[in-house]
């Protein structure tokens, strides 16, 4: 989902447009989510190194995904710090 809406906002990015009400509406949506995804990777990190939970995973790989929505994040708040 979030990635056809960002296809659909890339036409409002294209007449110069910073700032607008629909942007920071997605900015703050994708927000959440991936707060939510960190959220979500913490607690199965956790259900793995107990063995709560049967998974080929490695905590080493929960990271790096931690690490990739930290970036993303990141990212993410410097483009909206930019309009």
């Amino acid at each position: 989902q979030f990635y056809v809406k960002a296809i659909e906002l890339t036409g409002f990015l294209r007449t110069n447009l910073t700032n607008f009400p629909s942007l920071m509406k997605f900015n703050e949506d994708v927000q959440v989510d991936m707060t939510l995804f960190r959220t979500f990777l913490q607690e199965l990190k956790e259900m793995v190194r107990t063995n709560m939970v049967l998974s080929t995973l490695y905590p080493e790989t929960l990271d790096l995904f931690d690490q990739t929505a930290s970036y993303f994040l990141q990212k993410l708040k410097e483009s909206a710090n930019r309009s």
